[in-house]
């Protein structure tokens, strides 16, 4: 009896649940930094657009908020050949002018190596979540964890005598400390939190690059994107359970969650993932 062929692949969802969720986190982030109460700016997000003419800090204002709109609606609706292109776009202008100094929402933690490598180590993940685009997920988890640790490892630090010192280096020959149980001399407060985000991001770097050599599964897709988070959002919610041990002020609060979602890169990134995975759906095929 001839063996019966195999179904074909379901086409993916045209819907974007992770487009939906970016763009909602980046019109959450610009309410937090602008508001009555907010982080750097006492005006509505509405009002500073209605500056006109705009200074380029406004129109990378304009620029936020259309793409976190066209986000949640294109997101919302099977539109994937002419969304994947427009928030592709999108994504990259917004990483150009967020990492400008006269930016309106600057992104001021890390260097756009870092933040690139990043956004596409969720993109991989978030595709190797789904198990049918393993080739572009590999692709784009090798690519993330090359930018990532190639970032780190040409980053150099100062110590007390002023001798550079490779940050690489000194990241693991602490970890490594720590986990002997072992104090670090003059290590500023609150350094085993940052030093915990950071190893998040170098681990997430190395799923990626394992992804590339044979890693494969939405275990392994889940596992990335999670640590990945961690390194963004274990420093916040450290700051956070500082800040409501005592009095707390809206202002403060809103100044920690604009910083992790604007200034630290989180609502952009995941936004720039989101977008970099819908265009790889839309060139290769399920695999």
């Amino acid at each position: 009896m001839p063996a019966l062929p195999e179904p074909p692949p379901r086409p993916a969802p045209e819907r974007s649940p992770a487009l939906v969720v970016s763009g909602a986190l980046m019109i959450l982030a610009g309410l937090l930094l602008a508001n009555p109460d907010g982080a750097t700016d006492t005006r509505w997000p509405w009002q500073i657009l209605a500056d006109w003419p705009w200074s380029r800090r406004d129109a990378n204002w304009a620029v936020w908020f259309i793409a976190a709109v066209g986000a949640i609606v294109m997101g919302l609706v099977g539109t994937r050949r002419v969304r994947a292109p427009l928030l592709l776009g999108a994504a990259l202008l917004l990483f150009v002018t967020c990492c400008a100094g006269d930016a309106g929402l600057p992104l001021r933690r890390y260097s756009l190596a870092w933040f690139a490598g990043l956004a596409l180590l969720m993109s991989g993940f978030l595709l190797e979540s789904e198990a049918r685009w393993r080739i572009a997920a590999r692709v784009l988890g090798a690519v993330g964890g090359f930018l990532v640790l190639w970032t780190l490892a040409l980053s150099f630090d100062r110590n007390a005598l002023g001798a550079p010192e490779w940050r690489m280096a000194k990241l693991l020959g602490h970890v490594v400390t720590r986990a002997r149980g072992l104090g670090i001399p003059d290590a500023p407060q609150d350094y085993d939190i940052d030093l915990f985000a950071n190893t998040a991001a170098v681990l997430a770097a190395v799923v990626g690059l394992a992804t590339a050599i044979g890693a494969r599964g939405g275990i392994v897709g889940r596992i990335g994107l999670v640590l990945v988070l961690l390194h963004f959002l274990v420093p916040t919610f450290h700051r956070l359970g500082v800040q409501l041990g005592g009095p707390v002020e809206r202002s403060t609060v809103f100044t920690t969650f604009s910083e992790v979602l604007i200034h630290y890169g989180l609502a952009v990134s995941l936004f720039a993932a989101s977008a970099v995975a819908d265009f790889a759906r839309l060139q290769t095929r399920p695999s």
